[in-house]
């Protein structure tokens, strides 16, 4: 489907044939990025089950902007910037639901 002159298998390939419905060319995106969007929700001290809702919801957010990726070359620093948002908006709600009923609210950020 790569029909520029970007090269077969690039970020930029990948991005707009996975924009065009291409299954293999999403597949190419996860298989190529999933460690480190794991590790940006780890290096943040997520547990499993929360470092699994933060890469998830990183995935979402992708499948969601695929189409308007200003730029596509960059995907994985858009990819690791989005899971660390993700990251940051999971340990908040952590903290929120560890906080006892009556006590103040923690300071979250977003």
């Amino acid at each position: 489907m790569n029909t520029s002159q970007e090269p077969q298998g690039s970020n930029a390939a990948l991005v707009r044939d996975a924009a065009a419905g291409d299954e293999s060319a999403w597949s190419g995106l996860v298989e190529r990025f999933s460690a480190p969007v794991w590790a940006v929700a780890f290096t943040h001290g997520l547990g499993a089950a929360e470092a699994a809702g933060a890469a998830r919801v990183t995935w979402l957010r992708l499948a969601q902007h695929l189409s308007r990726i200003s730029e596509p070359e960059r995907v994985g620093a858009w990819l690791a910037e989005t899971a660390r948002q993700e990251s940051l908006r999971a340990l908040a709600l952590s903290r929120l639901e560890a906080t006892e009923p009556g006590a103040p609210l923690p300071r979250t950020i977003g």
